[in-house]
């Protein structure tokens, strides 16, 4: 029998990115400046960022969003930051779907659905007077008109004084 080295050589392939975290959810507040980063909704001091890696050390990798309801969002293309092309409202809308995809530096890719809700705030009172008038000498007590209010917050219950 005879016997002999065989040499092997293992070629590396490129590996895909992949996300850190699954079912990743994020959340702004109404009415937020535009090109506000949002928040990581379990802690609202954080920055949302979809963090992704990739075997390949050497691989560059860049974020992009696939799917924008209503063109609301941005992605730093480097960071994954996610942040407000438009100022949400509340009232409008509280819960967004985005799709945020990974890709590296051969093109390999994997994405993921982020959901962003809007949280509420409690927005000014619009109040309006027409001219009101009364006669001279009215008995105290005299209702002379009342004030136009509103709130686009629903549910408002408005006391004067």
């Amino acid at each position: 029998c005879d016997y002999g080295n065989v040499t092997i050589l293992v070629t590396d392939t490129n590996d895909a990115p992949r996300f850190v975290i699954h079912d990743p959810s994020c959340a702004v507040y109404e009415n937020v400046p535009v090109n506000t980063t949002i928040m990581n909704a379990s802690n609202y001091d954080k920055q949302c960022i979809i963090t992704a890696y990739d075997e390949d050390v050497s691989d560059t990798l860049t974020w992009s969003i696939t799917r924008n309801s209503d063109y609301m969002f941005g992605i730093k293309r480097a960071t994954g930051a996610i942040y407000m092309v438009k100022s949400p409202n509340y009232e409008f809308l509280d819960t967004y779907t985005i799709e945020v995809t990974i890709t590296d530096t051969a093109g390999a890719t994997d994405s993921i659905e982020v959901s962003i809700t809007v949280l509420n705030v409690n927005e000014q009172v619009t109040l309006s007077y027409q001219t009101l008038y009364v006669d001279e000498n009215s008995a105290s007590g005299t209702v002379v008109g009342s004030p136009t209010t509103y709130d686009v917050d629903a549910d408002s219950t408005f006391t004067y004084r």
